[in-house]
């Protein structure tokens, strides 16, 4: 189940070419001055419908805002809106049974493994009480 997303839901991005995140007016990756463009970002826990005690941190990007926020809120719109707002769906998508399907890419040179969901779909709540 989603047990917990994180607030904040965007950041900035250099641009579509390049991915590099926006600090202080400047990009991290190719230095270059710019506003940036909102993208989404979201970070959320996850845990084992069987066993509440393994859960995962992932990280989630367009696709994981976009089925979240749904299709028709950019990343734009959602940074746009009041906290409160923001707030009000996380909370709609906190404790829910989702179904979560994942890219899985290990960097051999790194050692480093990266998890990146693209297919977030919500269950219906009856599926909590079948594991209790």
């Amino acid at each position: 189940k989603l047990l917990f997303v994180e607030p904040e839901v965007t950041i900035l991005r250099h641009n579509a070419n390049c991915r590099g995140v926006i600090k202080n007016g400047r990009c991290t990756v190719c230095g270059e001055e710019s506003i940036g463009e909102p993208s989404f970002y979201v970070s959320f826990m996850l845990c084992d419908l069987e066993d509440s005690t393994d859960m995962y941190n992932m990280i989630g990007y367009k696709a994981a805002g976009e089925a979240i926020f749904g299709k028709l809120k950019t990343a734009t719109q959602v940074e746009d809106l009041a906290p409160e707002v923001v707030a009000d769906v996380l909370e709609e998508w906190s404790e829910v049974p989702i179904n979560v399907h994942a890219i899985v890419e290990y960097d051999v040179a790194k050692g480093k493994t990266r998890v990146s969901p693209y297919n977030i779909m919500r269950m219906p709540i009856d599926y909590l009480t079948e594991y209790n």
